[in-house]
């Protein structure tokens, strides 16, 4: 067999067949890396989502430890008129001071004269509203008796809101209902020992009344 025989023989791909093949693989090509594209844009959206989740709650986590043991006697000052909602200073129960406050999109937090510490980013408004006991606002610190927070941020384009409302515990209306309370024990303790009392003198005059009968 002569070599151009054998090359007569010889099968291989034509250049449309070629073309065909690279535009499928280039297909399948642009498919898989669109869904992988997609999949990874969905994973860093949620994963946005939860990590900013995360740190709201987090940082109303913190507020929920130092605003239920506080008397609004306690509050230092909070911001009103243009800086509503901004800012609130007051001391704990250690006697601690501890301060609030709204700048630039960050709730920060400070402890004394310590840094300040940052508890959450990228919020959209001042989250602080203070609240008397019908949660209307009010501008009277001793009328204030919840302090409501609300978290507002944007997560790829969508807006996203966590919020709670925290009451205040007034230890002076505490002390004055305990007071009442321990005045009324004493009350009534003194009522039973005056009921006591009078038994015991009826007793006696019943078993003297007795014996004068016996005599007789």
């Amino acid at each position: 067999m002569s070599v151009r025989e054998g090359r007569k023989n010889e099968k291989g791909f034509s250049l449309i067949e070629v073309i065909v093949v690279l535009i499928i693989i280039g297909t399948i090509s642009s498919i898989a890396y669109g869904v992988i594209l997609l999949n990874a844009g969905t994973f860093k959206t949620l994963s946005e989502e939860l990590s900013k989740r995360w740190e709201l709650r987090k940082a109303l986590r913190i507020m929920r430890e130092d605003f239920s043991q506080i008397d609004p006697a306690d509050i230092i000052g909070f911001s009103k008129s243009s800086k509503a909602g901004k800012r609130v200073f007051f001391k704990n129960l250690n006697g601690d001071k501890i301060f609030y406050k709204f700048d630039n999109g960050l709730l920060l937090r400070r402890q004394n004269s310590q840094k300040w510490e940052q508890l959450a980013s990228g919020l959209e408004k001042p989250p602080f509203s203070f609240l008397n006991s019908k949660l209307n606002p009010t501008k009277n610190k001793k009328d204030i008796a919840f302090i409501k927070v609300n978290l507002v941020v944007k997560i790829n384009s969508k807006t996203k809101s966590i919020e709670d409302t925290f009451f205040l515990r007034n230890r002076t209306r505490e002390n004055v209902a305990m007071k009442k309370e321990k005045k009324d024990d004493d009350k009534d303790k003194e009522k039973d020992e005056d009921d006591d009392k009078d038994d015991n003198d009826h007793d006696k005059n019943d078993n003297c009344g007795h014996k004068k009968g016996k005599h007789d």
